[in-house]
């Protein structure tokens, strides 16, 4: 397996349909979903309180998950309790923005989920299931990359991912929508709270299974962790790998904006022994051949064991 010997070794006891958006087949577990608010009480709010992330959690689910329905869209989005939440998600400066006409009723009849919502937990055979940790992308949020997310879970992964504040497209914390502007969308801001943002999430996962949520209970290895993330995201798990905290010993950063921050990390970074993947498109026009040079550095500098995964048209 990626990180531990835990989720690769147990019995197949399915097959899910290709995805459509990857072409894979998914792993032999059915995937539950659960959303948290979890509360850093090291850090303030622009708007005073803890830094609070609103958090989608994916996991190895028990088989009853094969007979229960999907989860919708709008259950990323509290299935609207929040009055006004929904249509503020379908204006165009938040989901809406993807597609003139875009609304939330389309999404939860064409998003392709395989999760279901809050079923129960999967005992692991032995030490418990490996972590990791997702960061999005700018512009993005939590439920953007389910083909991702879903893969990893059905394959024997707890996959913990936050909404950034600032820096997500949309979010709700402490009963509000929240959208990009302000003092926590400045991008040195961003920069310092994203890495900060997903070893808070380990912190908060490894709680969970010490007793903080019955559900998870000796069902999490989290001294056995991955960070991964897209884009900016993909920045904001190399960035965290500076931490160097024991419990990760892998990276994914698929397309990192390593620009940020003044394209100083690839140079100047501590951390060049933790295995990482860097993965990049050739044609990518967000990150550009700028951000694909970082990349390539990145991987050729690394001390420790490293790929290169680079797409090509």
């Amino acid at each position: 397996g990626l990180l531990c010997d835990q989720a690769l070794t147990l019995p197949q006891r399915r097959a899910f349909s290709v995805s459509p958006v990857t072409g894979l087949k998914a792993g032999p577990f059915p995937v539950g979903v659960t959303t948290l608010q979890l509360d850093d009480h090291s850090r303030r709010d622009p708007d005073g309180g803890p830094r609070s992330l609103q958090t989608e959690i994916w996991y190895p689910a028990e088989d009853e998950a094969l007979s229960l329905p999907k989860n919708r869209y709008s259950e990323f989005l509290g299935r609207g309790v929040i009055p006004g939440s929904i249509d503020a998600a379908e204006t165009a400066d938040a989901i809406g923005g993807y597609r003139s006409g875009l609304t939330i009723a389309e999404l939860d009849a064409s998003w392709p989920n395989e999760a279901v919502r809050d079923v129960r937990v999967r005992d692991p055979t032995s030490s418990g299931w490996p972590v990791v940790i997702f960061s999005h992308g700018s512009g993005a949020f939590r439920g953007s990359y389910i083909y991702f997310t879903e893969y990893l879970a059905s394959q024997g992964f707890v996959v913990v991912a936050c909404d950034h504040p600032g820096s997500a497209r949309y979010t709700q914390v402490n009963g509000r929508v929240v959208k990009p502007g302000g003092p926590r969308s400045e991008r040195a801001q961003m920069e310092a709270d994203r890495p900060r943002d997903l070893l808070f999430l380990l912190d908060a996962i490894e709680a969970l299974a010490q007793g903080a949520d019955s559900r998870f209970v000796g069902r999490i290895n989290s001294s056995c962790c991955a960070l991964t993330g897209m884009s900016f995201g993909g920045y904001s798990a190399a960035a965290a790998l500076e931490k160097q905290d024991p419990r990760v010993k892998a990276a994914v950063i698929q397309c990192p904006s390593l620009m940020s921050a003044g394209g100083r990390l690839t140079d100047e970074r501590a951390n060049r022994k933790t295995p990482t993947m860097i993965m990049l498109g050739a044609e990518d026009t967000v990150i550009g051949e700028q951000g694909n040079a970082l990349c390539r550095k990145f991987a050729e500098t690394h001390e420790g064991p490293s790929y290169l995964l680079e797409i090509k048209m």
